[in-house]
């Protein structure tokens, strides 16, 4: 990655011991507003950073998972934040195909399969209830429109109601794309592809809607991109890499093609 100025990187710096500061309390600490808000906050980025140490989430640990969010009225935040429960899972998925493969995995081909089928219902069933229970005014509402860029590649773009509907979409299709790759590793099969590439296209449709929340507010396609990016083709990962630098370049930030590839690498590689 290179850095053209410093604010970018003072806020990543900063977000980043933020984590810390959350990690080392722990999860007792975490009893006000202004802790469950801080921990809300910076969730996303806690399993980013699990993925990217190839580690499992500290967030699925005891204590962590019984934090109380109840306190969140809108709908969209809820479904988030039950959304990112299910997510800080997937690192510690990731982590027993690549020692499966390595032969040193706790878990048998059975109990990853099981694992595996856990999540899929998961995300399935969390989909169903945002389907059921919202309203045409809700937070999760979004609908395809014709794409407002000259893009010879997606014709189509999605237009979100709300911030809170963009990234439970995103992270729900990234969670999807992980887990299903996850299976067709395992499974050695192409029967879960075409899903695959329905989650891909999903995320790609999503960054005009992102641009228009950038710059901090556009974090939060970063991830879904970066396995968007592992799994396209030549053409695909060009425009990937074009358009996390629009998101960016307010932070004043720029991301060079062997950075996205480590970073990709380093999230889901050895799974395509």
């Amino acid at each position: 990655m290179m850095v053209k100025e410093k604010r970018g990187s003072q806020y990543i710096a900063h977000a980043g011991a933020a984590t810390e500061l959350i990690k080392v309390r722990g999860p007792k600490a975490v009893c006000t507003a202004f802790e469950t808000n801080l921990l809300r906050s910076q969730y996303g980025r806690i399993i980013m950073e699990a993925f990217l140490r190839r580690e499992e989430c500290f967030l699925v640990r005891d204590g962590w998972q019984a934090i109380n969010f109840e306190g969140v009225q809108k709908f969209g935040s809820a479904m988030l934040n039950q959304l990112l429960r299910i997510f800080s899972r997937i690192p510690s998925l990731i982590k027993h195909v690549r020692s499966w493969h390595a032969g040193s995995t706790i878990l048998t081909m059975d109990q990853l399969i099981e694992y595996i089928n856990s999540l899929q219902g998961e995300l399935s069933s969390i989909l169903t209830t945002a389907l059921v229970e919202q309203t045409p005014n809700d937070d999760l509402v979004f609908k395809k429109i014709p794409s407002l860029t000259d893009d010879s590649i997606y014709s189509e773009s999605l237009r979100f109601r709300t911030a809170e509907g963009a990234i439970f979409h995103t992270w729900r299709w990234t969670a999807v794309l992980i887990v299903n790759l996850c299976m067709a590793n395992l499974l050695r099969g192409d029967a879960l592809r075409p899903e695959i590439a329905n989650a891909a296209q999903h995320i790609c449709m999503s960054c005009e809607y992102a641009a228009t929340l950038r710059p901090l507010g556009a974090q939060f396609l970063q991830l879904p991109l970066i396995v968007t990016y592992s799994v396209s083709s030549e053409q695909v990962k060009h425009w990937i890499l074009r358009k996390i630098n629009l998101l960016v370049e307010e932070m004043h930030i720029s991301f060079e093609r062997g950075y996205l590839e480590t970073i990709a690498a380093l999230v889901v590689g050895n799974l395509d």
